[in-house]
């Protein structure tokens, strides 16, 4: 302690006091210094981006290990070098001249540059770059943040050819395609298919909502069907009507599908022109009519001839040929009949009726019976259905009559099978069998319509027109199964 009233004391003590003071300050402040260089030393070696301390006259100072990584040279190769032998030789020139800008104080915007790998490689990268000064403001050295941008450009030069490549199939596509806005309906793209389609260009067709393309009448339809297809996700229709400026008319198939553009929803639609299919469909359907009005006109003359020839056949009635050419007459009729109704068109069978199979199998028995009377026929509880009651017994009498004719059978089952929502009806006799041959004609004919067997076509037509399906199944000497099946 100092005596009282020591001044002399007492300055001393103070100055002492100050000093401590001064030193503790300077010591927190020197602490707080290399904590701060730690953190940036770590930022700098740690960051993703390659960063350089370069010298004012361009000669690398500091480097850290991404700038290493990415160039393929140590840390020691990288300083004391000049920057530009790093740079490709076609950015060299435009490197020197930013250079001589930063020397004199003008600051860079981010831009890209081009640089060089140890083993020849040139890679796109993007660069930061700023002067730092001295105290007295002139230009101390540079600091540079080069980012690899190689991967992105790759994703975006694939990009661009793929965008190439859908514009390119998208121009020259067969079919219509248009691009709609899904909030307003609004179209925003076309192919030139789709310009031809509508008789509008490109121009004209982006003042259009898609469902104005259509008649008037149908427009409120199509509006409804666009935003089904929006709330859907896609969508299609069949024979619908484009109309052109020239009120002429484009019938088109459509298939739509919701797509996403830069988080924004379109429908990208495709119109396939079916002009030449209608016509087509048309010039058949006109063909087909005058081939079936021919076919009943020479049915009608023929059948006219025969009952003429069956008339004199009843004044002859003692010839022992009386019976068989009358025969052959009902078979002549019958072949007839069958022709004319394979080449009908349209709607072949009446009225759907309650059928009793049972009650109908007994009928049809009764009359095979005197033809083959040792022929045992066995018919397990079959059900009724809806059908067309002559028709329907039109299959089955052609089936049986096969087995009587054809078959030598000496026993043949009539059974039923429900399964879900079908109903399964099997005729099955042990007689001959059919050849390979000859499954293979029937199948061949009922795939092409090309009628080689006229009872069989018959029954398949039948079956087909009540949504049902028919097939069989033979192996020669053990006999064949048909198997008849109609929904219920």
């Amino acid at each position: 302690m100092c005596p009282k009233n020591n001044k002399e004391c007492f300055a001393k003590k103070k100055s002492q006091v100050q000093k401590k003071s001064i030193d503790k300050k300077s010591k927190n402040k020197n602490s707080i210094n290399l904590t701060l260089e730690n953190r940036y030393k770590n930022l700098f070696e740690l960051t993703n981006d390659a960063l350089f301390i370069i010298s004012i006259d361009g000669i690398y100072l500091e480097v850290n290990q991404r700038a290493s990584e990415i160039l393929g040279y140590s840390i020691d190769e990288l300083i004391g070098k000049s920057a530009f032998e790093f740079i490709a030789s076609e950015d060299n020139s435009n490197a020197k001249n930013v250079l001589a800008s930063l020397q004199q104080g003008k600051a860079f915007s981010l831009y890209e540059r081009k640089f060089k790998r140890k083993n020849g490689e040139v890679f796109p990268a993007e660069i930061n770059v700023s002067v730092v000064f001295d105290n007295d403001g002139k230009p101390a050295y540079i600091q540079s943040a080069v980012r690899d941008i190689s991967g992105r450009k790759k994703i975006k030069s694939e990009q661009k050819r793929s965008e190439e490549k859908y514009r390119a199939l998208f121009m020259l596509a067969n079919d219509g395609i248009v691009v709609i806005d899904a909030e307003t309906g609004i179209i925003v793209d076309a192919n030139p298919e789709f310009e031809r389609q509508t008789g509008r260009s490109k121009t004209e067709l982006e003042k259009f909502r898609i469902w104005e393309l259509r008649p008037l009448e149908q427009q409120d339809i199509a509006k409804e069907k666009f935003y089904e297809i929006v709330n859907m996700g896609a969508g299609f229709a069949r024979n619908l009507n484009l109309m052109r400026p020239d009120d002429k008319i484009t019938p088109i198939d459509f298939t739509s599908k919701v797509i996403k553009i830069h988080d924004k929803k379109y429908i990208e639609s495709i119109s396939r022109d079916i002009s030449d299919f209608k016509q087509a469909e048309e010039l058949l359907h006109k063909q087909k009519d005058e081939l079936e009005s021919f076919a009943s006109t020479v049915a009608h003359d023929i059948s006219g001839k025969l009952q003429i020839i069956s008339l004199y056949n009843e004044l002859i009635s003692d010839s022992i040929y009386t019976e068989k050419i009358s025969e052959q007459i009902n078979d002549i009729v019958k072949f007839l009949n069958d022709l004319l109704f394979l080449a009908k068109e349209g709607e072949i069978i009446g009225k759907l009726e309650s059928v009793n199979l049972n009650r109908m199998m007994v009928n049809i028995v009764e009359k095979v019976l005197t033809l083959q009377p040792t022929l045992e026929i066995k018919i397990s509880n079959l059900p009724t259905i809806k059908a067309d009651p002559q028709k329907l017994e039109q299959v089955f009498e052609n089936l049986i009559m096969n087995v009587v004719k054809h078959a030598k059978a000496t026993e043949l089952e009539i059974y039923s099978k429900k399964e879900k929502d079908e109903l399964f009806i099997y005729v099955k006799d042990n007689g001959l069998g059919m050849t390979k041959d000859m499954q293979e004609k029937i199948k061949r004919s009922w795939e092409t319509n090309k009628y080689s067997t006229l009872g069989l076509m018959i029954a398949k037509k039948i079956v087909y027109a009540h949504k049902g399906k028919i097939s069989f199944e033979s192996e020669e000497g053990k006999g064949t199964l048909f198997v008849i099946l109609f929904p219920k």
